[in-house]
């Protein structure tokens, strides 16, 4: 649970230094998507790359 406490507050962080230092009329919508690819890029490494840490095989990139 720690784990998504982390991911949420960097993203959340991230979308907030972008909103405050992007001057353009696309600064919300790069304040979204920047934190939101950024967790969905942390979640898809930690789903594919990283070994399994419950025993056994993983048959999830099987799938």
């Amino acid at each position: 649970m720690n784990i998504w406490y982390i991911l949420i507050t960097l993203s959340s962080l991230v979308g907030l230094l972008v909103a405050k230092y992007m001057r353009h009329k696309l600064a919300i919508f790069v304040a979204g998507a920047v934190p939101w690819l950024g967790l969905l890029g942390s979640l898809l490494y930690t789903e594919y790359f990283v070994p399994y840490q419950g025993g056994g095989a993983s048959m999830w990139p099987v799938a």
